[in-house]
């Protein structure tokens, strides 16, 4: 499926934030988000996370997670920044998700 990628404004023509969603749905669809924002993020400013909630919370499809100590990529087992509390949770989080919106 095609995707555009949807540029949220931060202040003076600085992108906070690009999104991929899809072009097109089939008639009828529901398209539910999940975000799962690192509060402490090095790479994510915190208007920007302010921002997307601010504009993405008031949808009922939307549901954003939050982890008040968690670095970019914090779920990444590889990475500097991997922090297993929050990725456990947020894969748990990710599949109940998964199970409520496609059945799965």
């Amino acid at each position: 499926m095609k995707s555009k990628d949807i540029k949220v404004p931060l202040r003076d023509g600085v992108m906070g934030a690009h999104l991929a969603v899809p072009e097109r749905t089939p008639a009828g669809a529901i398209v539910a988000i999940m975000l799962h924002m690192a509060m402490r993020d090095r790479w994510v400013q915190a208007e920007v996370n302010d921002l997307l909630e601010r504009r993405l919370a008031p949808n009922p499809l939307v549901t954003i997670h939050k982890y008040p100590g968690a670095d970019h990529a914090f779920a990444r087992h590889v990475g500097t920044t991997y922090s297993k509390p929050e990725a456990d949770r947020a894969l748990e989080l990710t599949l109940d998700f998964f199970k409520r919106h496609l059945g799965a």
